[in-house]
């Protein structure tokens, strides 16, 4: 990361706790994340200070097979349904996971899955209930690798 970016980082913080524009559940993370990133600037700004200008190899050799990772698709994000979208364009789930933790979503998804096995076949078409089961299911999944 480089001075630029956090600067930003520390902007982009500063300015949403300055304006209100954070729930009182992230404002402890809001902190930590800030202190975080004054000291990795205080780090880069004393790195520069001792080496201003870094010695790198003439000559890089760049893999040309490489290619960066697909990004996981998140289980709970149709990107036709736009209904979940809030106003500020941030999907309903992400905006959740902000405000809960990685285990509290966890035990929303066993639940909500729990819910449809419930109820199958006597609300919604039994395909339509299953793919909602197998959705909760793979978000539990891939909760599960964030931990």
């Amino acid at each position: 990361m480089n001075l630029e970016s956090v600067n930003d980082k520390i902007k982009a913080i500063k300015y949403i706790m300055e304006n209100d524009l954070i729930v009182p559940q992230m404002l402890e993370e809001a902190r930590a994340d800030l202190k975080k990133y004054v000291g990795m600037k205080d780090a880069l700004l004393n790195a520069m200070k001792t080496n201003p200008e870094p010695n790198f190899p003439e000559e890089v050799e760049i893999d040309s097979t490489y290619t960066d990772p697909e990004p996981p698709v998140h289980p709970l994000i149709n990107p036709a349904s736009r209904h979940y979208e809030m106003i500020d364009s941030v999907e309903a789930i992400l905006r959740m996971e902000q405000m809960y933790s990685t285990q509290e979503l966890m035990v929303w998804a066993n639940i909500s899955a729990m819910k449809y096995r419930l109820r199958i076949g006597h609300k919604d078409d039994v395909a339509k209930e299953a793919s909602k089961i197998a959705g909760f299911e793979a978000y539990y999944k891939y909760l599960e690798q964030r931990l």
